[in-house]
């Protein structure tokens, strides 16, 4: 049977490679009015304007320090990081010099936004998104729903911004950098998890897990040496301690996302006491 379209379009696979030679199809060698490309115009008019751009006098100084290739020749090895690293680049260049491209023509504007709508097609393609962090830069994380729940139920926004920034694509292997927001995130569960929300309901095991995975995982304490060790932590490998704190980070979310449901059902309690 003959597929359409579209669904010829939604099975194609994600090629980092070939993303990023469309996206420097558009960024640097498409012409657009009085420039030869929206490189051209975002480097000679917008860059040095920009926080992002710190002592860069140019884009191409940026582009070479982080190691991201400009010209078609030299991105035959694209990774799938060094593409999202591209991405995040040229939009906090294009979000951040919006002022200034917005004072130009509509030849310009609609080259930046054919580029910021390249890029989100490209992040949803990959099942990432951008998110604000806590310094209020967007970053790309991979989509997670129950980490969207977390992050909108909890009041204490740094800590949301953290529960988000554990699925940024930098993190993957960096045990320190998904220590640390563990150690945050841990931070603000740790009061709760004697409350009685969660000592008298069927939430209680949940609770225990998650104490007892900060307070052993080598997150909270040095679990490796020292008067906290302990022998799993001390036989298992990087790989096998990172998965663990995956484990940790979705145990964390379920208990957040719980205490909001046991206030649910406390709600609903009482509405059926007086109504039912």
């Amino acid at each position: 049977m003959r597929r359409n379209i579209f669904q010829i379009l939604s099975d194609m696979e994600f090629n980092p490679v070939d993303e990023y030679a469309r996206l420097n199809q558009l960024i640097f060698y498409e012409k657009i009015d009085g420039f030869n490309s929206l490189f051209n115009y975002l480097d000679k008019c917008v860059f040095r304007h920009l926080p992002i751009r710190g002592s860069f006098l140019h884009i191409g100084d940026m582009l070479e320090y982080i190691e991201l290739p400009e010209y078609i020749e030299q991105y035959t090895n694209i990774t799938t990081d060094a593409l999202f690293n591209f991405c995040e680049l040229v939009f906090a260049i294009i979000e951040q010099g919006d002022l200034y491209i917005d004072k130009l023509g509509q030849d310009v504007i609609q080259q930046a936004s054919s580029v910021r709508h390249q890029i989100l097609y490209v992040l949803d393609k990959a099942n990432h998104e951008f998110v604000e962090d806590s310094n209020g830069n967007n970053i790309i994380v991979e989509k997670n729903r129950t980490a969207r729940q977390a992050a909108e139920t909890v009041k204490d926004e740094p800590v949301a911004f953290r529960i988000l920034e554990y699925n940024h694509f930098a993190l993957l292997g960096d045990l320190q950098k998904k220590q640390d927001v563990l150690q945050a995130i841990g931070t603000y569960v740790e009061p709760k998890l004697n409350d009685k929300i969660f000592t008298s309901t069927a939430y209680k095991g949940l609770a225990d897990d998650a104490r007892f995975m900060l307070n052993n995982f080598n997150i909270r304490h040095n679990n490796k040496s020292g008067k906290s060790a302990n022998s799993f932590m001390q036989s298992i490998t990087d790989s096998e301690l990172e998965q663990w704190y995956d484990k940790t980070y979705n145990t964390l979310l379920m208990l957040i996302i719980a205490e909001e449901q046991v206030e649910i059902s406390n709600e609903l309690k009482d509405i059926k006491s007086k109504h039912f």
